[in-house]
């Protein structure tokens, strides 16, 4: 689903056919996508899952026996499993640990994040790490919504305008009911993707409103 698409279905959801979407650059579009990217920094902020759909291996670059650390990508959220040194002749799997147990291997830290060599490299390379990272927003009228489920988008926005909104206020329970059950159902197929064990961080953030689980 596009951004055209979801401010569409978000028109249609809060005002069926009675009025036109609104049009790009307007105060009501730009408040509707301000809307969309808060949701998606609720969900992917939420380091208790890591989403299928943000997965990526990235190339951090050029390493070698005398690196340090390197610096990662901002829209780094969390290692999905080892880092990767690629030489010219071979792949090298490297463990990540904890900081207290970086003599194992290398280890996340600091603000900006950093990967910390504790062990000196034996060969250079590029580093690549498999992980997730968060998706940009969409700007784009034709730029596709980075969200499991776009219509979990459309019912969250939707329920969103709505309870800030008297016009609407009548209809924000059941938006927001639709929007609690598709992102029960994303999570549930996200669980799936990942035979029922998705990764779990030790942090706590703010739970969606009304969403168990």
């Amino acid at each position: 689903m596009t951004l055209e698409e979801l401010i569409l279905r978000v028109n249609y959801s809060l005002r069926g056919i009675d009025d036109d979407p609104p049009a790009e650059g307007t105060d009501e579009w730009d408040y509707w996508s301000s809307l969309l990217n808060k949701k998606i920094d609720e969900l992917y902020s939420d380091t208790t899952k890591n989403w299928n759909i943000a997965y990526d291996k990235q190339d951090l670059g050029a390493v070698d026996e005398n690196s340090v650390s390197i610096t990662l990508p901002t829209d780094f959220m969390s290692a999905s499993d080892k880092a990767l040194l690629v030489t010219a002749d071979e792949t090298i799997e490297i463990d990540i640990v904890k900081a207290n147990d970086r003599s194992k291997g290398v280890f996340i830290a600091g603000f900006p994040s950093k990967l910390f060599f504790s062990v000196p490299l034996t060969k250079s390379g590029n580093l690549w790490l498999p992980g997730y990272y968060k998706p940009a927003y969409p700007s784009a009228t034709s730029d596709i919504v980075p969200l499991p489920d776009a219509n979990w988008g459309v019912a969250a926005v939707a329920a969103d305008v709505a309870f800030s909104d008297i016009t609407y206020e009548d209809k924000a329970e059941a938006l927001q009911a639709r929007a609690n059950y598709l992102y029960t159902l994303m999570n549930k197929n996200n669980r799936r993707a990942t035979y029922g064990s998705p990764r779990v961080t030790s942090y706590v953030v703010d739970r969606i409103r009304g969403v168990q689980g």
